[in-house]
């Protein structure tokens, strides 16, 4: 994911680490922090303004990261399942969470604004990918059960 300004390049993975790349040279990239988790990376998004990263994981945690503050760690929000996607809202204040539910967050009080939980035919809950427009406060999700 890259950041707003181009400037850097999140990555991460299985391996438990985000790292963050400068790419302001595409010719001479270099990591310039590696960031670790306790699980897979499923999802990276930076706030509008490029300060935050939001990473999400199997640790079933939301992982604040401060990049105006030497890549410091501020919060972990911990989700029921493992976090799926986050997406910033343009505002930089709300972040959504995708997890057995959606929540928008308000990353300065770290209180729950909305949670929207969805439920398969067997009530049983699962874990979704989502799009949102929360100027409208919609979100359009996805889910797939394996069949076993």
């Amino acid at each position: 994911q890259f950041s707003p300004d181009g400037q850097f390049l999140a990555i991460g993975g299985y391996d438990a680490t985000v790292a963050i790349v400068d790419v302001t040279s595409l010719t001479a990239p270099h990591i310039v922090a590696e960031i670790p988790v306790d699980g897979l990376i499923n999802s990276l998004d930076w706030n509008p303004n490029g300060e935050l990263l939001a990473i999400g994981g199997s640790d079933k945690l939301c992982t604040l990261v401060d990049a105006s503050q030497n890549w410091q760690i501020l919060h972990d929000l911990r989700r029921p399942a493992s976090v799926s996607c986050a997406e910033w809202h343009p505002n930089g204040r709300h972040l959504a969470i995708g997890s057995s539910d959606v929540v928008v967050v308000d990353v300065e009080t770290l209180r729950v604004e909305k949670e929207i939980s969805f439920q398969n035919d067997d009530g049983n809950d699962d874990t979704m990918s989502f799009t949102s427009n929360m100027s409208t406060g919609l979100v359009s999700s996805t889910s797939s059960v394996a069949s076993g």
